[in-house]
């Protein structure tokens, strides 16, 4: 093959190699004019999440913290071990409990919030009844939910909320902070688009020598903020290209 026959068959394998890989299917959503949210699931409880954006295996929590121990403790020498112990347990279900709360409101919150991110977008969003297990990659079901809510594509978030710990003062105390792993996930008419996946961490820590910490709703709202800011900025990137 001569030199200027393989330059030019190796400019061609490079349009071609471009052309496969460097093509984002997201760039479909463009074309869409109307969106549907037909899908939005949550985690019951929170998650133990690594600093990579992993999901840790479920475990009971069962860990007892310095304080938790202490308390205890002191308890047993005083002769109201029963006591403390039930004082602990106390502790924890108001806890989880005002977490549980706090949780509940912002996933109210975030179907609100995660339809009017496509709205500033430039999308109209059609209304749907949210329903679960909805696999948008089976092109059948897909088609079938397009034909039943008027729309050029539909949307489906799955989220894990959970926290990232960490130990601090040599592993007498964690810090835990608020966490959340979203996948937004897409269909159109032709098919499966494809899926964005966000990890965000909150900046605001909590240390504790006890137990996992109450999070209050201006923690999630924190997440919230930033999720959706991200959500909505890369829906408006892909709608102007």
């Amino acid at each position: 093959m001569g030199q200027p026959i393989r330059f030019l068959a190796l400019g061609l394998l490079s349009i071609f190699v471009l052309g496969l890989f460097g093509c984002d299917a997201w760039d479909r959503l463009k074309n869409a004019k109307s969106v549907s949210l037909v899908s939005v699931e949550f985690n019951n409880d929170l998650k133990e999440i690594s600093k990579d954006g992993v999901v840790k295996n479920d475990l009971v929590n069962t860990n007892v913290g310095l304080g938790e121990a202490a308390g205890v403790v002191g308890g047993l020498f005083q002769g109201k071990a029963v006591e403390k112990t039930q004082d602990v347990l106390k502790e924890r279900t108001e806890k989880e409990a005002i977490t549980r709360d706090n949780m509940l409101k912002f996933q109210e919150g975030f179907i609100v919030a995660a339809k009017d991110a496509f709205e500033k977008s430039r999308f109209t969003v059609k209304p749907y009844d949210l329903i679960n297990g909805v696999d948008v990659r089976n092109n059948d079901l897909s088609k079938g939910i397009l034909a039943e809510c008027g729309s050029d594509a539909i949307i489906k978030i799955n989220s894990t909320i959970g926290y990232v710990k960490e130990d601090k003062n040599f592993g007498l105390t964690k810090e835990y902070r608020l966490a959340i792993i979203t996948e937004v996930f897409s269909a159109d008419k032709e098919g499966f688009i494809g899926f964005k996946k966000y990890f965000i961490i909150s900046p605001k820590g909590q240390t504790s020598d006890a137990s996992i910490p109450a999070f209050q709703l201006d923690d999630f709202n924190s997440l919230l903020n930033e999720l959706i800011g991200k959500i909505r900025t890369d829906m408006m990137t892909i709608k102007l290209k």
